[in-house]
């Protein structure tokens, strides 16, 4: 059970650290939720949406899964 616990904090530290944003600054927004702060351009955010084939083939996706199916193994045990 610690061995799953430290390859789960191997593998999610990273994710947390280095794929996840936390602030609107990082996206390239404004703190308001406004695209643009150099240009002055007041178009409101969209979001990327992706669909499921294209989702798939991402890191971060796979990453998540891993993630996820570690820690419901560790919880089913």
């Amino acid at each position: 059970m610690e061995f799953v616990a430290l390859l789960l904090v191997a593998m999610l530290f990273p994710v947390g650290i280095w794929i996840t944003r936390s602030t609107p600054e990082e996206r390239g927004l404004r703190p308001d939720g406004e695209v643009g702060a150099e240009t002055g351009n007041t178009a409101s955010a969209t979001t990327d949406s992706r669909g499921v084939a294209e989702a798939v083939q991402t890191k971060n996706f796979w990453l998540i899964l891993l993630g996820s199916t570690l820690a419901i193994g560790a919880i089913a045990e």
